[in-house]
This record gives structure tokens, sequence and C-alpha cells, in this order.
């Protein structure tokens, strides 16, 4: 197995006059470099190299469609040349791109992901998410070359330009696991919980305490969601984002719906119709968002281990307080119909 390479620098240029040469800073690595036009994923070109476990470089074309991992797509007139491969280290990867339609400032955005080297020339492959990303552009009117041939191969057409290329806010991007985690806790743990504490203790105001930090950490793991969302150009254009998103919304509702269901109580001192409508609206709420999770796990491309084991517990979570909510509406029968059937407690008094 060909050793691990710890950098990357990548190079294009293409034959529009006059033509382009650009090449990126190293880049910690890695088993798999994609890099690609724009500022996002949605509708990148994007360029992906990796080890071929033969000391040479494995070109991946791609095209970019949210957050889902882009499959392969061949696109002519992008190859490999001549000074690509690895050595002490580094991956070299100088591609021509006859037909780029790229001129003046160009965004360009960059993704790396630690471990193993994929060792394979199928451009094919597939490949787990990133562990980091960055962004860049480059100045091409300040990085021309006096030729069509190989400028890598060839520095005397190369005139080096210290501004050609300016690195965006890169590094580690974790706010898509921060999401994950977040909302996982929210609704595998904090919902449920929260809403079995009145039935259990009694006191509302530890059910409304504990539901109200639940419901601030929602909204919390939607905030970082939105922000890993717009950083992929997935808002609003996922299954998952849109029915998280109206999820979210409609459990605004929810805090309303408790605190009229306390007063009624309170008033009447038994359940009413807002009392049922504030528990089944929530338990209904608490499922699909339990659901959902499942769905962000399959787009943020998680092992299956990690799937599987979200699966059960959420399976678990759900069977648990499915069998608590049908106990307690068997308890509560139970205790109408003992009132109903005490004469001490009927309206009517027997007289001999």
């Amino acid at each position: 197995m060909h050793r691990q390479a710890k950098s990357a620098t990548a190079g294009l240029f293409h034959p529009l006059p006059p033509p382009y040469t650009f090449a990126s800073k190293p880049l910690p690595l890695t088993n798999g470099l994609p890099f690609g036009t724009g500022s996002r994923m949605s509708g990148s070109t994007m360029l992906v190299i990796y080890q071929d476990g033969s000391g040479n470089v494995t070109l991946s074309t791609r095209k970019g469609h949210g957050h889902d991992t882009p499959t392969y797509q061949a696109m002519s007139g992008i190859k490999l040349v001549e000074g690509s491969g690895v050595s002490n280290g580094t991956i070299v990867a100088n591609i021509y791109w006859k037909d780029a339609s790229i001129s003046g400032t160009a965004q360009w955005i960059s993704a790396w992901k630690k471990g193993s080297s994929m060792d394979t020339s199928d451009a094919s492959s597939d490949f787990a998410e990133h562990d980091g990303t960055d962004s860049f552009s480059v100045d091409l009117s300040e990085a021309t070359v006096s030729g069509t041939s190989n400028p890598f191969l060839n520095s005397s057409n190369t005139t080096p330009s210290d501004n050609a290329v300016s690195g965006g806010g890169g590094g580690e991007d974790h706010t898509g696991s921060a999401h994950g985690v977040i909302m996982a806790v929210v609704f595998l743990v904090g919902f449920p919980i929260g809403s079995v504490l009145m039935p259990l203790l009694g006191k509302w105001l530890i059910h409304a305490s504990w539901q109200i930090i639940a419901f601030v950490g929602m909204w919390i793991g939607f905030g970082i969601g939105k922000i890993a969302a717009d950083r992929d150009g997935d808002w609003f254009h996922e299954p998952h984002v849109v029915l998280g998103t109206i999820v979210c919304v409609l459990m605004i509702v929810q805090p309303v719906l408790g605190w009229m269901h306390h007063r009624n109580y309170v008033k009447y001192q038994r359940r009413t119709t807002i009392s049922y409508g504030h528990i089944w609206y929530g338990r209904g709420i608490m499922v699909v968002g339990i659901i959902n999770g499942g769905i962000g796990l399959q787009l943020s491309s998680a092992s299956t281990g990690l799937i599987v084991g979200y699966s059960i517990v959420g399976i678990l979570v759900s069977a648990i307080y499915a069998a608590g909510a049908v106990r307690e509406m068997v308890q509560m029968k139970r205790k109408e119909h003992e009132l109903l059937s005490d004469p001490s407690n009927s309206a009517l008094e027997l007289r001999a």
C-alpha cells in the first residue's frame, strides 16, 4: 500500500488567450482532495484528486449538487498532465482544462478528508464526508503564461505573482456535526424526558423549565444547521432542511398550548381539549423530528453504523414513549371509571 501523503498542491491551466495558471498552497492530507469552482458545492465543477496506490494521482471530475457526495461525471477537455504524482509526502496534480470558462477573479472552494489514502485509479470511487474546508479566489489576470505548453514543466514561460491567489477562512468544518449532535440530544433525550416529567413528578414548573431548555437548544441547533446549509448551498434545497425548518417553526406553538393547558387545568382541575391538543401535538412533532434526524444522517453521508445506531435509539425512545402514553391513557380511563362507579361521588343520593 502506498504511504499516505501529508500535503497536496494543485495547479490548473487552460489555453484561452492569454493562458492562465495557478497553484494552491499545500493542504493537510488526506485520502481525497476535492476543489471546485464557485463559492459553494451546489453547481460547482469539482476536481477531486487522490492517490492511485502506485505513486501517481487519480483525477475525478464531478458536479456538485448540494451537500450530497458528488458523483463522477466525465468531462472532456480536463486531464492530468506531466508533472503530477506523489513525491516526498506531497500529492501534486497538474490539470489541463481546455474549455474552462473562467476569467477575471474566480472563486474556488476546496476540502479534505484525513485518513488512509484511497489507493485507486477508479475515478468513480466513493469517499466519506470531508473533515475541513477552505475557500480562495484567483485573480487570473495576475496568473499568466506566455504559451500554451505545460507551464509546470516550462518554468521560463511562467510569470509568478504573489497576488494571484488569496485564501479564505478555511479550516476544520464541524458545523454539520455540531448541528447533528445538538438536535439528536434535543429530540432523542430532551423533549421525551421533559414530556414524562409532568406525569411522573406532577410538578408543572419542572416540566416547563426542562422543555424550555430543550426548546432553546433546538433553536441553537437550528442556527448552526443554517450556517452549515448556507455553506454547502443546501438551504431549502434538501428535504432534511425543509422538514427540519417546518418542525422547528411548528414547535413554536407548543409552549403556547402548554400555557393554555396549565391555565385550564388550574381552573377546571382536569384535562380539557387544549390539554390533549398540547400532548398529542407535541408527540407528533417529536416523532417527525426524530425521523428527520435519520434523513439528516443520510444527507451527511454518515457511516452505516451511525445510521443504524441512531435508528435503534430512535425506535427504542419512540416505543418507550408510546408505551408510557398508552399506560397513562389506561390509568386515566380507569380513574374516571372508578369515580363514576363510586356511589359517594354520585350526584344522586338514594334514599330508603
